[in-house]
């Protein structure tokens, strides 16, 4: 009987230090993107978009998901909810992102759109904890989509139709890897949830200062 105890105290223990050392292994990726921008950025940021070519364009779009590391996340973060770890999914995700970023060039910005794209990474946690029901996650694309056609706007249609290519690109790896790393390393989702927690209060927190 002292040894069964003696194992199960052992089990526990380890099962504790585990936890731990995922919380403060999210903690520290969290604390990083204090020093790091809130604003996502792609690579000609400065530029009108009204002058930009067809290569321009497209390499916005390859870059801007992946520079941007709230959008970076959030579309990693698809790989958590167990609904959309079929590869089914990633075709009407990807739909929805992109009429979001249709619709960022027909309508104006929405007030503090950042902090918008902060909370969706607090709402991708939450779904990850099945405390919201997996159908939160399209209108939640749906606004990184409208955030990442933003940059676009007041575009020519050729450099415009070359930006979606590049953002369709990128968002469909980034979407398919999160995929992938998470059947792969599925016992380290929780480090992953927490740093999309502690993620998303942080990029909320300084977008809420941006605009104070």
């Amino acid at each position: 009987m002292g040894y069964f105890m003696k194992s199960f105290s052992v089990i526990s223990t380890n099962i504790v230090f585990e936890r731990f050392i995922r919380i403060v292994v999210a903690a520290v990726i969290a604390s990083f993107f204090l020093i790091l921008p809130i604003q996502a950025h792609h690579p000609f940021e400065g530029n009108p978009s009204e002058g930009f070519s067809f290569i321009q364009g497209l390499l916005s779009g390859l870059a801007h998901p992946i520079v941007g590391l709230d959008h970076f996340l959030f579309l990693l973060s698809i790989g958590l909810v167990g609904d959309f770890t079929t590869k089914k999914w990633v075709p009407l995700l990807l739909c929805v992102g992109l009429v979001g970023s249709s619709l960022a060039v027909l309508f104006p910005s929405p007030p503090f759109p950042e902090v918008l794209v902060g909370m969706t990474l607090l709402a991708a946690a939450i779904v990850f904890l099945q405390r919201l029901k997996i159908l939160w996650m399209l209108p939640l694309i749906a606004c990184h989509g409208y955030v990442l056609g933003q940059p676009m706007i007041g575009a020519e249609p050729t450099p415009l139709v070359s930006y979606l290519i590049g953002l369709l690109f990128s968002e469909t790896l980034l979407i398919l890897g999160g995929l992938a790393f998470f059947r792969r390393y599925i016992n380290q989702k929780g480090i992953f949830v927490g740093t999309l927690i502690g993620a998303g209060i942080v990029f909320t927190y300084g977008a809420v200062l941006a605009f104070v």
